[in-house]
């Protein structure tokens, strides 16, 4: 191990010679008992996705910390690349599933209906949801359904 020392010298016209700094060798105090551990890092974790800035980025943590006169970690914890992503492009709406029918067809006065979620909305000039007149729900109306009618009589 090394030690450095600096001097500052002041005279009256603040004229210096010779160096400012002398180095010396440090005795060490003994690691009896002490087996060196160098540093030991994790392995680095996944590239993470692209953002819009262009950017991916992996981390890594230290495993073991050096200790007893180990080698010390040398080395970056975290790490960049440029990864392309395109942030403006077109998502046109999709619809979910619709849902089973509600309610039933006993009478023609009766209705039922259903519905149906929108799983991805449209951004950055996607186009919008249609089909089914874009509506999330949907109504039936009985009376467009045949029904038997029935006479029963008494005697």
């Amino acid at each position: 191990m090394w030690h450095d020392r600096l001097f500052f010298v002041t005279t009256v016209d603040s004229s210096c010679s010779g160096s400012q700094v002398t180095t010396e060798a440090c005795q060490l105090p003994s690691c009896s008992g002490c087996t060196p551990e160098d540093c030991i890092f994790n392995p680095w974790s996944s590239w993470s996705d692209p953002t819009c800035t262009q950017l991916c980025e992996r981390h890594r943590t230290v495993a073991q910390e050096s200790s007893c006169g180990g080698k010390v970690c040398n080395g970056t914890l975290l790490e960049t690349k440029r990864c392309e992503r395109h942030c403006n492009f077109p998502v046109d709406c999709v619809f979910g599933d619709w849902s089973e029918w509600q309610g039933e067809c006993l009478s023609p006065q009766d209705q039922r209906f259903q519905s149906r979620s929108i799983e991805t909305p449209a951004i950055n000039g996607g186009d919008q949801c249609k089909g089914a007149g874009g509506f999330i729900g949907e109504v039936e109306d009985c009376k467009a359904r045949a029904f038997c009618v029935t006479t029963t009589t008494f005697n």
